[in-house]
């Protein structure tokens, strides 16, 4: 590596990407929080709101600190043949991975960083008996790294896969209704048996609440989903509610699976399950229409 050029960039975390990244966390579960702890908060007598608000407040100076420490505490040098990240404030640790050696790369966003091309890119290094990652995280024009960094083909898709929205929700939304409905239960017991200031109605105020909001983030988030075919790879992008974009290669597929819900029987589509080699969880192309022969297909690479 001697002797090799200057770098081609040299990238550090964003300070204003970092806040906009921690306070889109920290206002989802203060929110998240004072929403399932309404029941507690009723039954004494706690102004859940006030909760909510602090919880949201610690979350978000914890992210000004965490963005500003950042800053300067880590540098990310892209080389044409690697990259390298290095962190630390006291001492300094380096870890270099070669780009030949690049076997996946991710992108995600929340809603706020999003918004302004912020993102992590997450890059998935294979060696001999062993893989492991780098994290680009909070870095401005997210987009364009993933684009530079991913060992696939570039470019506008050839086509997309036609999905439908209802089904995926439908039955997110039933799983949904079936767990608050037992912990709404619960507490209608518990509320009859030792806690008489929480009534039933309460309860089936809150438990309406939580299934009405989690539908409806259930409804959005999947409409901000779509699958794009290209020439050597399937991509999935999110293109509101935050960045989003993860891909599968047919070569590196391990495992397909066909599944089918009730709604998604009723609409006459189905989910394609793929366990791929360098992605730690599945990739899912959810009610997607000509879902069989989809399968038919990727089941002879795996």
């Amino acid at each position: 590596m001697g002797g090799e050029a200057a770098p081609e960039a040299v990238l550090r975390p964003g300070v204003m990407i970092g806040i906009l990244s921690g306070v889109s966390r920290a206002v989802v579960a203060g929110t998240a929080a004072a929403m399932l702890l309404m029941p507690i908060a009723w039954a004494l007598e706690l102004p859940a709101g006030r909760v909510s608000a602090v919880l949201i407040g610690l979350g978000v100076l914890v992210a000004v600190l965490r963005a500003v420490v950042r800053r300067y505490t880590v540098e990310y040098r892209v080389y044409e043949k690697r990259i390298e990240v290095s962190e630390g404030l006291w001492r300094t640790e380096t870890r270099i991975a070669p780009r030949a050696e690049i076997r996946y790369v991710s992108l995600s966003a929340g809603v706020l960083p999003g918004h302004v091309g912020g993102g992590d890119v997450v890059v998935t290094v294979r060696r001999p008996n062993t893989k492991f990652r780098l994290q680009l995280t909070d870095i401005a024009d997210a987009n364009h790294w993933y684009e530079q960094l991913r060992p696939v083909e570039s470019g506008p898709p050839v086509g997309q896969f036609e999905r439908r929205i209802g089904p995926t929700v439908l039955t997110t939304t039933g799983y949904l209704v079936g767990t608050v409905g037992a912990v709404g239960a619960l507490l209608v017991v518990a509320a009859t048996v030792a806690v008489p200031t929480l009534s039933p109605s309460l309860v089936a105020l809150w438990a309406g609440s939580i299934c009405f909001v989690g539908a409806a983030w259930q409804f959005l988030y999947v409409a901000s989903i779509e699958y794009r075919i290209h020439e050597d790879h399937i991509e999935r992008c999110r293109i509101f509610l935050g960045a989003e974009r993860s891909y599968a290669i047919p070569e590196h597929i391990n495992t397909v699976e066909h599944v089918r819900d009730v709604p998604e029987q009723l609409f006459d589509v189905g989910t394609v399950e793929m366990e791929i080699r360098w992605r730690d969880g599945p990739f899912h192309l959810r009610s997607v229409d000509g879902s069989d022969e989809l399968y038919r297909e990727l089941r002879q690479s795996a």
